[in-house]
This record gives C-alpha cells, structure tokens and sequence, in this order.
C-alpha cells in the first residue's frame, strides 16, 4: 500500500450523482447469454493448454492472444443488467475461469515463458492448475511476433531529471486488460473490461467507456507485472483498490482515466456506502504542478458542458488560486455530470474551455472545482 491516505467519503460524498441503469434484459438476451457462457466455461474447463482455452492457434500473434482474452473476460463479466442475474452457483465456475484465462495470458504474452511453455506443451498436456514459475523482473511481457524476436515493453515514460519530472514514480508504456469493478447508487454494481495506456508502481490510466467521477473508488484485477505490485506477488493477478483522480474528455466514446492505487484493502466507509466519492490526504511534497497557483479571487463566469457540447447551465463564480494553466473556483450549481466547461474573466478579457480535475466540497458547503484550461493560458 502506499503512502496516500484517504478521507472518509467527502461532505455530500453519498449524494453521488447516480447514472440510469442498465435497459431491461429480454428473456432472449438472458438465453443467448448463458448460451455462450455455459460453451465458454465447457472450453476453459476441458481445455488441456492455453491455445485450446483461447480458442487460437499456437502461430497466434500477441494482439489476436490480447483479443481472445479480452473476449473472454467479456464473456465472464457482462453488463450488469445481466451479470445480475446470474445464478450463484455458477460465480464460482466463472471465477476459476477468468483465473485460468488470466494465468494463460500472462504466458503467452510474455516470449521467454511462452517459448518456456510451448516446448513444455510438446512433451505432455499443459497442467492449468500449477502454472510456471513467476518470472524475474527481467523477463516481463515482451511483445509476440510471428517471427519471435524480443522486443523490451517497458520503455521509459519520461527521461526527465528528477527535478523535472513530477511524477512520484517512473510510468511505463504498457497495454493490458483490466476488469474495473464500481458501483452507482442506483443502478448498483457494475463491471466493465478496459486497457491500460501506462503503468507504474502507484497508479494507471486507464481506457473506459463508462462514465466515472473523480473520487470514485473502484476494484481493480489486471495482470500488472510483478516488480510493479504492492502485494499479491505470486498471484496470477493484482487486486487492488483505485480512486479515481483525473478523468479527460470522452472521444469517440471513450475517456482517459488516471487511477492512483490505495492499496488491498477499501478504506474506510466504502462497505458502507460503496458508491460514495472519497478525497485523498493534500500532498505534502515538492511541488507537482507545472505552473506555481497565487491566490486571487475574481469574478468569472462558468458554463457547463456534456459530452456533446450541449449547454447544461451557466453561473457566476470566484476563483480562489489561478495559474497559467489552471485554476480552483468556488461554484454553487455545477451538474452533477459534465464533460467541459467554458470559463470567462470580464476583468482579464479571457476566455478557455477547461477540463475539470478535481471537485469537492469545503468546510462551508460550497463547491469547488479543479480545472486545467484547454486552449489558452491564463494571462
């Protein structure tokens, strides 16, 4: 775990904005559904290598083996309006299943345990229950071609000096899979499979499709590489806990989400009130932002975006602080769900789109928004 504290759910935390549920699930769709299910769960439990579970080919390339598995995940966890009404019975079938696939995936999308594995596979059938060996931090993923060559997938993210980077930790290019567990207030659990852009030893950004707000608090399982754990290091798997601490615009229906880890275990109030948004300890280090923030309150006008650029509501507010590239101003009306804003200063005749960081509420019951200007630099 590392070393970010989190607060219990912010003030008004519970009053979450909640996202309408799933459509109705017809008899239909519930019948095709277990259809592939119960022919997916057959194969992984007769398969005798991880080919035959995928269902691919040995020649497979590393991105047909990354899409197999991710169909297969898929298959395993569907939208919540009908991963709910799966029978108990079979939760545990379904649980072994993503096991083994996970297991198969960490082998065959790394080239020293996949070269390792098929001369294994050649003298006797593949035991899925007793995998190889955790690899060194030396032999992580490397890339799979159809003529094997190695090929480094860790490549530095930043070569900053340190006095540069303001990052807490090195970040690494790297794309996997992961299943993001959360939960709405009114539509209830929910599960979607995405894929990470980077990686690093305290967080991820993530692919998603779903909407999700800053200070949510999701479960993650991905196949991070072992020298980038906390924990679990000789589990096929990461399970950890996330709170979401930045989500980007959506394009072509799909945002960015920057997840900085907590640990393996929830914290506190989220059994309770799992959909609640929580806020992290105010960092204490060296200064991360690219442009120091003064103080200053002005008045500015704000107008709120969704996803499609249509017009949700204006108001008057104040900035507290204001930087070249940013700002925090206080608010009283902003929806509970936007995408953009558009903000104004009379008094410096400038005007930005801006993307909202961070929001929460103060000791007075006002709101506050974080947000980092787009297309122009404050002046």
């Amino acid at each position: 775990m590392n070393d970010t504290s989190i607060s219990p759910p912010a003030e008004g935390g519970n009053h979450a904005p909640s996202l309408s549920g799933e459509a109705k699930t017809s008899v239909e769709q519930l019948s095709s559904y277990y259809l592939d299910l119960e022919r997916l769960l057959d194969r992984t439990e007769r398969a005798t290598t991880h080919y035959h579970l995928f269902g691919i080919d040995r020649s497979a390339t590393y991105d047909q083996v990354q899409l197999a598995y991710r169909e297969v995940v898929s298959t395993l966890f569907p939208a919540y309006g009908i991963s709910a009404a799966v029978p108990v019975e079979m939760i545990a079938r379904i649980d072994r299943a993503f096991d083994n696939a996970t297991r198969a995936f960490k082998t065959l999308a790394n080239f020293n345990r996949r070269l390792e594995y098929d001369d294994l596979s050649q003298t006797k059938p593949a035991m899925m229950e007793h995998p190889p060996s955790p690899p060194s931090p030396d032999q992580e993923a490397i890339e799979i071609k159809r003529v094997p060559h190695q090929k480094e997938v860790f490549t530095q993210y930043s070569k900053s000096s340190l006095s540069q980077n303001r990052r807490r930790t090195e970040r690494f290019r790297l794309g996997i899979p992961v299943r993001a567990t959360g939960h709405d207030r009114k539509g209830g659990k929910w599960n979607e499979i995405g894929q990470t852009l980077d990686v690093s030893r305290t967080g991820i950004n993530l692919r998603m499709r779903r909407r999700v707000r800053s200070g949510a608090v999701l479960y993650l399982t991905l196949p991070l590489p072992v020298k980038l754990r906390s924990h679990g290091y000789s589990d096929s798997t990461y399970n950890v806990y996330a709170i979401v601490r930045r989500v980007d615009p959506p394009m072509r229906g799909e945002r960015f989400v920057g997840l900085e880890f907590i640990g393996e275990h929830p914290p506190a109030g989220y059994l309770e009130n799992p959909w609640a948004l929580f806020k992290t300890a105010r960092w204490s280090g060296h200064e991360r932002r690219w442009a120091p923030r003064i103080a200053k309150r002005e008045v500015v006008w704000v107008e709120y975006y969704d996803e499609a650029r249509k017009l949700l509501g204006r108001e008057e507010a104040r900035t507290e602080n204001v930087s070249r590239r940013g700002a925090r101003i206080s608010v009283r009306t902003a929806p509970s769900e936007l995408d953009l804003i558009k903000i104004t200063s009379p008094v410096n005749k400038f005007e930005s789109f801006a993307t909202v960081r961070s929001r929460f509420r103060g000791i007075d019951g006002a709101e506050r928004l974080c947000i980092q200007f787009v297309d122009k630099e404050w002046q």
